[in-house]
């Protein structure tokens, strides 16, 4: 599997996050997730409000308990959206709306389209860049994929 260049995860993904809440979380905080699930999504993108609730659900019934942690990158418009949109969410972090690093992932990930989910190892590691489809097709059992092939 490819390893994300030049830095460490926390380099990539940066020190803080936030919940739906609006409250903030460290990067030390998920530092021990064995895989971090990167989701680039939008409000207004109607597949991404078709996968949304699926992500939602496998987050919580399978994916967390086996040590996921999910970061959600937007593509809004605008806060309001973003807001509406994450409180809708599975309970995973987010990059703040309008944060530097939203450019920086879609750049490094080649994300074209949305939804995209992008699943890294805890060290770096690419493990997959087409999570959304191996979502679709294996459903809950993605984790068991991801974690074997680390």
């Amino acid at each position: 599997m490819a390893q994300v260049e030049n830095g460490s995860l926390k380099d990539l993904l940066g020190e803080t996050f936030i919940k739906a809440d609006g409250s903030k979380v460290t990067f030390k905080e998920i530092e021990n997730a064995k895989l971090i699930g990167i989701y680039f999504s939008a409000h207004w993108c109607p597949p991404c409000r078709a996968f949304t609730p699926e992500l939602t659900k496998l987050y919580k019934s399978t994916f967390k308990n086996q040590g996921m942690e999910i970061i959600f990158v937007t593509s809004d418009q605008n806060k309001k959206q973003f807001d509406e949109y994450f409180g809708e969410m599975g309970g995973w972090l987010a990059l703040p709306f309008d944060d530097a690093r939203i450019k920086d992932l879609k750049q490094k990930f080649n994300v074209q389209g949305i939804p995209t989910f992008v699943v890294l190892g805890a060290d770096g590691e690419i493990v997959d860049t087409k999570g959304r489809m191996t979502i679709v097709n294996q459903n809950e059992k993605a984790i068991n994929t991801w974690l074997k092939s680390k």
